[in-house]
C-alpha cells in the first residue's frame, strides 16, 4: 500500500494527517471517510477515469491513516472496475500480497471474473476473517454467474466468518452496485437445486446472480423452511418490497417478514433510491400504507418513509390558504373583526 500520494493531491494527504492526529478525539466515520475520498478524486479527476494511480493514491492514504475501513474496501472495488487500454495490472495475482496496491489487486481480481481455478487458490490462502471479508467483496462483485454457483462451497466457508456488520455491508454494497462493476446475471437458468443446500448469507448474495426469472422462485421456496433467521430476511428485504409492489407476495407475509428484519443502516441507504424511482400507478396502489403507518415503529424505516411518500401522492392537492382567504372574503372591507 503507498504511504504517500503524488504530489498533485500533496493537500489532500495533509489534511488527512491532520485527521488522523485528531483520530482519538473524532470518533470518525465512513460518512467522513467518504466525503475525504470524494476530495481526493475530485482533485485528480483528469486521469481517474484512465489509470488506476488517482485510486491507489487514495485509497492507500486512507488506510494508511486510519487502517481498512468499508470505505476504502469499496472505493478498491470501483477502482477495480476501470476500463483502460493502456493500464496494467502486472503481478497482482497473489489477491493478499498487501505490498501490492488494493486496486489494482481487485482489478487483476476482475479479470478473472470467469476463472474459478484462480479464484479457488486466493480461497485457499484465507487465514482472518479480514481476509474472507476482502475475498467475499470481491468475488461477490467480480465473478461471473457460472464461477460463482461452482464455487459456492468456498463461498458457504468463508462468508460465514463475516462479522454481521461485514455481512450487512456486503449485502447492501452488492446490492446498489452499477452494471458497469456488476458481474451481469446470466441469460441461461441456474439450476434450482444449487441454492437449496446453502446457508442463508449465500443464498442472500447468491440471488442477486440469478436470471431475473428464477430470483422470486428461488426466494419463495427458501421462505417455506427459513422463517426465522433475521439475519436473511434482513438481506432480502428490498426483493420482499420489490415483490409486494410487483404482486408477487402478499402484503402482510411481507410485513410480518421486515418486522423480524435487524436494524442495518446501509440498506437505508440505498433501498429508498431503488424504490424511489420507480413507483408507478399500478406499484402505488399495492403498498398498504395504513397497514405499514400502523406498525411504523417495528419495521425498517425505509418502508415507512416509502408509506408516507405513496400516500402523499394519493392524497388530493391541499387548497392554498390564499384561495380560501379570497372566497370566504377575509380581508374584504365588509368584513367585521370581532376582538373581544
Amino acid at each position: 500500500v503507498l504511504n504517500r500520494p503524488s504530489s498533485a493531491s500533496e493537500s489532500v494527504y495533509l489534511g488527512l494527517e491532520r485527521l488522523r492526529d485528531k483520530q482519538s478525539s473524532l470518533e470518525l466515520s465512513d460518512n467522513s471517510l467518504d466525503i475525504v475520498a470524494r476530495t481526493f478524486l475530485d482533485a485528480a479527476l483528469g486521469n481517474a477515469y484512465t489509470t488506476l494511480r488517482p485510486w491507489e493514491d487514495m485509497v492507500g492514504s486512507l488506510e494508511d491513516a486510519f487502517g481498512r475501513t468499508i470505505t476504502s474496501l469499496q472505493l478498491a472495488i470501483c477502482a477495480g472496475a476501470l476500463v483502460s487500454n493502456t493500464e496494467r495490472v502486472g503481478r497482482a495475482g497473489d489477491f493478499f500480497n498487501e505490498q501490492i496496491p488494493l486496486p489494482r489487486r481487485m482489478r487483476y481480481a476482475r479479470k478473472k471474473s470467469g476463472a474459478p481455478t484462480w479464484w479457488v487458490s486466493q480461497f485457499e490462502k484465507v487465514n482472518s476473517a479480514e481476509q474472507a471479508e476482502l475475498i467475499m467483496l470481491a468475488f461477490a462483485t467480480y465473478a461471473s454467474a457460472e464461477t460463482f454457483f461452482d464455487l459456492l462451497n468456498h463461498v458457504d466457508a468463508n462468508i460465514s466468518k463475516l462479522t454481521p456488520q461485514s455481512f450487512a455491508a456486503l449485502s447492501a454494497f452488492t446490492g446498489s452496485l452499477h452494471s458497469s462493476i456488476w458481474s451481469p446475471r446470466p441469460s441461461t437458468a441456474i439450476p434450482s437445486f444449487s441454492l437449496s443446500v446453502v446457508g442463508g448469507r449465500t443464498f442472500v448474495i447468491a440471488r442477486r446472480k440469478l436470471p431475473k426469472n428464477q430470483v422470486w422462485p428461488a426466494i419463495t421456496e427458501r421462505l417455506s423452511t427459513t422463517v426465522d433467521d433475521a439475519e436473511f430476511i434482513g438481506g432480502i428485504a428490498d426483493d420482499l418490497v420489490a415483490g409486494l409492489m410487483d404482486g408477487e407476495i402478499e402484503s402482510r407475509r411481507v410485513l410480518e417478514l421486515l418486522e423480524k428484519a435487524p436494524p442495518n443502516p446501509l440498506f437505508e441507504e440505498v433501498s429508498w433510491w431503488r424504490y424511489g424511482t420507480s413507483l408507478g400507478p399500478t406499484r402505488r396502489k399495492r403498498i398498504p400504507v395504513q397497514q405499514i403507518v400502523a406498525r411504523c415503529y417495528s419495521l425498517p424505516p425505509v418502508i415507512t418513509e416509502l408509506a408516507w411518500e405513496v400516500g402523499a401522492m394519493q392524497m388530493a392537492k391541499p387548497t392554498p390558504v390564499t384561495t380560501i382567504a379570497k372566497k370566504q372574503g377575509w380581508f374584504t372591507e365588509s368584513t367585521i373583526w370581532d376582538l373581544r
